[in-house]
């Protein structure tokens, strides 16, 4: 090992600190993710690109969704929209790090936006975001990820299978129940009161029959969800069942 006259430091040693120290700042130049949102400052108008939304990860492929705030020059008042991308992307695991290297915008949505207006908003974003330091945080992007699949596991729970819908042409009432019917004794009483539904209707236990109080007149059925028909005579004690 050579050493510097009157330094008494090792070549050695400095060359390797010196060539830590460039490393060390190449690195964190690279590994820095500047954020989100970004904007782009075009000749037409301001766009601001949101943190986009990540929808497929895989390989070297990356797909994704965005809010987007347009704001043409002269104005003041944004326009919000939403952008749908297709990228090439390179990961770094050892600083963890992923580098986008081409982007494709395969959707536009922007409110009251003809066509064509939006293909010169897709070809000014292609035209744009490549000029962009586009490198992502891989724990940032995994995150992301994640949650786009629980929004997808979210949705297929979700039923959309549409409610019955009834029609009559006669003055009526929705009498409504939540879930089956459920009943409680009603002291003193042969009768048993339904508590989950906001209506009076009780259960004669003698005659197993149900009554409803329609307020001046009662209603009688055989079953909860009837057919209900008009009665005179229904149990008096039902006329004062206390509520539940």
């Amino acid at each position: 090992m050579r050493f510097i006259h009157g330094r008494g430091v090792p070549v050695k040693i400095t060359y390797l600190l010196g060539l830590l120290m460039t490393v060390s700042i190449l690195t964190t130049a690279h590994a820095a993710d500047p954020g989100w949102p970004r904007e782009i400052n075009a000749a037409s108008a301001t766009i601001i690109m949101y943190q986009p939304q990540v929808e497929t990860f895989k390989d070297n492929k990356l797909t994704g969704r965005a809010a987007v705030s347009v704001t043409p020059k002269g104005k003041t008042e944004p326009v919000f929209g939403a952008i749908w991308i297709s990228a090439r992307v390179e990961t770094d695991r050892d600083t963890r790090m992923v580098e986008i290297l081409e982007v494709d915008v395969t959707r536009v949505r922007l409110p009251d936006a003809t066509a064509e207006q939006e293909k010169k908003f897709t070809d000014l974003l292609e035209k744009e975001i490549p000029r962009w330091d586009l490198t992502l945080s891989l724990d940032r992007l995994t995150a992301s990820l994640e949650l786009a699949e629980k929004e997808r596991i979210a949705t297929k729970e979700v039923k959309s299978t549409p409610p019955k819908i009834m029609f009559v042409d006669y003055p009526t009432v929705l009498v409504t129940l939540d879930g089956q019917p459920q009943l409680r004794t009603v002291e003193n009483t042969d009768l048993m009161r339904v508590i989950n539904t906001p209506f009076l209707i009780a259960l004669d236990t003698k005659t197993n029959r149900y009554y409803l109080d329609g307020g001046q007149i009662w209603f009688t059925a055989k079953d909860v969800k009837g057919p209900w028909q008009k009665t005179d005579t229904p149990p008096c004690q039902s006329c004062s069942a206390p509520a539940p």
